[in-house]
C-alpha cells in the first residue's frame, strides 16, 4: 500500500497515512486537531521500502547536455 502525505488546513500539521489507491482521495482526519479540513500533499517517494538516507550514494558526474 502506498504512503500518502496530507496537511491539515486548520493547524498546518503534516501527517502520513498508508492507504489503498482507491482511498487516497478520501478526506482524512488530522491526528493533531481532529479537523476533517485536510488536503493531500506531495511527499517523498520510497523505493522498495528503502529511505533515501539508507540508499547507497553514487558519485557519478551528471551528463552534459549539448543544449546548455
Amino acid at each position: 500500500m502506498p504512503m500518502y502525505t496530507f496537511v491539515c488546513r486548520e493547524c498546518a500539521q503534516p501527517f502520513e497515512r498508508k492507504l489503498r489507491m482507491s482511498q487516497s482521495s478520501d478526506t482524512q482526519e488530522c491526528p493533531a486537531c481532529g479537523s476533517m479540513n485536510t488536503r493531500k500533499s506531495i511527499g517523498t517517494i520510497a523505493i522498495a521500502g528503502i529511505s533515501r538516507s539508507a540508499a547507497p550514494a553514487f558519485s557519478a558526474q551528471p551528463t552534459r547536455s549539448p543544449f546548455t
